[in-house]
């Protein structure tokens, strides 16, 4: 399942990152790795960019990207 096909408010697990994704060493620097528990916060009024919160800290990333991030809901 991808990040980008839930619903506000699930918590997830992420289980990979797809290599496609562009910054993908970025995204791995800010915390964003296996095994990290997401929380899928809210979506923006138009749909993108989303919020996740995670390891104590908000972050938004456009669907484009979570559409590369592998996920398991807990």
């Amino acid at each position: 399942m991808k990040l980008s096909e839930l619903n506000a408010g699930c918590i997830c697990k992420i289980v990979s990152i797809d290599n496609g994704l562009y910054g993908v060493e970025r995204f791995k620097e800010l915390g964003i790795t296996s095994g990290v528990t997401v929380k899928l916060v809210r979506y923006a009024p138009l749909g993108d960019p989303i919020e996740i919160g995670f390891r104590g800290f908000l972050l938004a990333i456009r669907v484009k990207d979570a559409e590369k991030i592998n996920v398991v809901k807990i």
